[in-house]
């Protein structure tokens, strides 16, 4: 797996705090990029979204965020933007430079003690940043609190989520990588379809999908709706509850080399969906808050291949990345063989 031609375009900072179950991962942009982002789960916590829309006049940005704490952590991105702006890299206004720099985060208010990242613990990270190519991976940075398989039985235990990363090669020296922090509702299967990670019960899968099933109200029944059970620490499993609504999420984000505009990279992203279809189940759903954005480092300007097809290349390969990162980051996490 080749990750060092992202090196001289993407820095990355990475703050952990175990005692606390949370974290962030702060991705160092050296110069502005294109960039999209596609919303397709159902209670997301970000910030500037709409910067990354078509018809936004923002051309280039400056950074990317990934940070615990819900809604809560999105404050932490001011470290990002103090540290960039110190540095001189952002929008040049006469007030000085303004970074542009989207965030989002995960729900892991209960994995630890809920308290989020700070901008002091992102700033920090940013100061001890290394090479996209040495990040860290598994239960660090922003899926320090992750975890994976949250419907279950009572007593069940939800396994650790975590952070991954993925980078594949296509014809014309085409580079694409992905970087996914899992905190799914559904379990990850692994490359048979097997249950990777998820919700357990004495150390055997509860295999969320079939417990779904399993717990629907008969057809001549006039129950409209069932209970979905909330994830606990592995050391205070508890029983059903009904709050599992916005505490799942998978932030996904999609590095390439090919030099494609906001539309393509949209595209793009919709594409790379197919990452989280692959190996998470079930994916997304009302539950999940997951989000993907795209960059193009805009360093291989020419191709063999039409635009469309070039296009269709970077997709496939962006979808086989984030599904074979997700898989990489619950292995890790969990030290899965």
């Amino acid at each position: 797996m080749r990750l060092e031609w992202l090196d001289r375009c993407v820095s990355v900072g990475q703050h952990t705090d175990e005692d606390k179950q949370t974290g962030a991962t702060a991705f160092i942009f050296h110069r502005p990029m294109q960039g999209a982002l596609v919303l397709c789960g159902s209670a997301p916590a970000s910030r500037e979204a709409l910067a990354l829309q078509p018809g936004c006049s923002v051309s280039g940005l400056h950074g990317l965020l990934f940070a615990g704490g819900s809604a809560f952590g999105l404050d932490s991105c001011a470290g990002l933007l103090r540290w960039q702006r110190e540095h001189q890299r952002g929008v040049s206004t006469v007030g000085g430079v303004v970074p542009v720099c989207p965030a989002a985060c995960i729900y892991d208010l209960n994995s630890g003690t809920p308290e989020p990242p700070t901008a002091d613990d992102v700033y920090n990270a940013c100061g001890a940043s290394s090479p996209y190519s040495s990040m860290c991976e598994g239960a660090v940075g922003a899926g320090t609190g992750a975890r994976v398989g949250k419907k279950g039985p009572k007593g069940f235990v939800a396994d650790r989520g975590g952070l991954g990363v993925m980078s594949m090669s296509g014809p014309g020296d085409i580079q694409v990588s992905a970087c996914v922090v899992v905190n799914a509702f559904g379990d990850i299967l692994d490359e048979k379809g097997d249950v990777l990670a998820g919700g357990r019960v004495s150390s055997q899968p509860v295999n969320v999908a079939s417990f779904i099933l399993q717990e629907m109200p008969p057809e001549d029944s006039s129950a409209a709706s069932f209970d979905f059970a909330l994830d606990q620490p592995a050391a205070n499993p508890s029983g059903a509850g009904d709050e599992t609504l916005h505490t799942c999420t998978t932030l996904g984000v999609v590095f390439t080399n090919v030099d494609l505009d906001r539309n393509a990279l949209l595209r793009i992203g919709k594409m790379a969906t197919a990452g989280f279809a692959r190996s998470i189940c079930p994916a997304f759903t009302p539950f999940d808050g997951d989000i993907i954005y795209t960059f193009s480092t805009a360093t291989c300007k020419a191709s063999r291949l039409s635009a469309p097809d070039t296009e269709t290349i970077v997709g496939q390969l962006a979808a086989a990345c984030m599904c074979g990162a997700i898989r990489r980051a619950v292995r890790l996490a969990n030290d899965i063989k």
